[in-house]
């Protein structure tokens, strides 16, 4: 198997969400990029219309001799392929990049089956956001050997925001929620399932109950939602967005409380045309942010706002008890709209990974990232 400058492994949808456009991009820079998925990414990226090699059903085994650097995206996956991955890169002398779009399970991230978090620490991260930065950071990542880039899906999250404000939005959300004439919610599942799986089940810390029977965390939010939303005037239609690894039958028991299902095509046009967009820690949430729509994030224990940096520090206004979230639903014309961000406000992902590769149509600063002396994390404090 032949690769190219920066060969790319994807498995999880999130990681897929950060290399969207990245191959264009690559070019302009005198660089090819080589996108490898699998798992769940495959079906991400080909909605999406992006090139990929599906190596699901083939051994790993690339030929490293022209290739510049290697990046993989982290999954839930204690097993990922990607580990071996970055054991050949080694092996090849080719330095490596992990990209992590979330503090959420930092500890989890690299270290596979083992209980040392850095075991398969590559020998750089790139990440979204300083809480990010900083929670590797914690774990013994020397700090040096952290990049903080802006998310391209922020930036495309602006650039859609301006596409769809061209249309007209009675007709679109006529199109997306038919004779509706109530506000409109729309409501981000999760999965509630993870690394460590009794972090998205109900627990002693829970100040969300739900109707006091599911034990799942998505559950017991979407069921506290649709209870507040039931006491409001004008009683709000809540349509779902599923996760790209979700399934509405796993929603069955609250049809007819849901207006609707949403599960193709591109999430921010239905979150562009809500009037209020509910989730709990998504990434989706900071996109629609972006697009200067209102947004909420409802947890079910307070605990859980370092798992967005966006809810953590306050961007994203947050509710953890009923209370809370009966008032915020109640006044959700005073939720803040924005202002959009206007300018990048960190180097692009892009920009970065050329950097890192030693970009051909970069200056005498684009030398290839320094390896780690010895061992899977050396250099990083541990």
């Amino acid at each position: 198997m032949t690769t190219s400058d920066i060969l790319v492994y994807v498995e999880d949808p999130g990681a897929a969400n950060l290399i969207l456009g990245l191959g264009p991009a690559m070019k302009a820079h005198g660089l090819h990029l080589s996108l490898w998925a699998d798992g769940a990414a495959r079906s991400h990226l080909a909605a999406r219309g992006e090139p990929f090699l599906d190596v699901g059903n083939i051994g790993l085994d690339p030929d490293m001799a022209h290739t510049r650097l290697v990046a993989v995206g982290t999954s839930e996956a204690l097993d990922s392929r990607s580990f071996a991955l970055l054991d050949a890169a080694r092996a090849h002398n080719v330095p490596t990049v992990g990209l992590v779009d979330s503090p959420a399970s930092a500890a989890a991230r690299f270290r596979g089956t083992t209980d040392d978090p850095l075991a398969h620490m590559p020998d750089r991260l790139i990440v979204t956001d300083t809480a990010t930065r900083d929670a590797f950071a914690a774990l013994g990542v020397d700090p040096d050997r952290i990049t903080v880039a802006e998310n391209p899906a922020l930036s495309r999250a602006r650039t859609r925001a301006t596409e769809l404000a061209r249309e007209d939005r009675t007709a679109l959300r006529a199109r997306l929620f038919g004779t509706c004439d109530a506000p409109v919610i729309v409501f981000l599942t999760e999965l509630s399932d993870g690394l460590d799986r009794s972090e998205f089940t109900r627990s002693a810390d829970y100040t969300l109950s739900g109707r006091g029977t599911a034990m799942t965390r998505t559950h017991i939010v979407l069921e506290s939602l649709l209870d507040a939303a039931a006491v409001i005037a004008p009683r709000p239609s809540v349509f779902v967005r599923l996760h790209p690894k979700d399934d509405a039958d796993a929603y069955r028991d609250y049809a007819d409380e849901i207006a609707g299902f949403s599960t193709e095509g591109d999430p921010l046009e239905i979150c562009h045309a809500a009037d209020l967009v509910v989730g709990m820690t998504t990434t989706l949430l900071s996109e629609c942010r972006e697009m200067g729509q209102r947004v909420l994030s409802v947890i079910p224990r307070t605990a859980e706002r370092g798992w967005l940096a966006d809810v953590e520090s306050g961007v994203i206004p947050s509710v953890s008890d009923m209370t809370a979230l009966r008032k915020t639903l109640a006044g959700w014309r005073e939720l803040p709209t924005g202002p959009r961000a206007d300018a990048i406000r960190t180097t692009g992902l892009g920009e970065t990974l050329a950097r890192m590769a030693g970009s051909p149509a970069g200056n005498a600063n684009t030398a290839h990232i320094t390896k780690v002396k010895s061992g899977a994390h050396a250099n990083h404090g541990s």
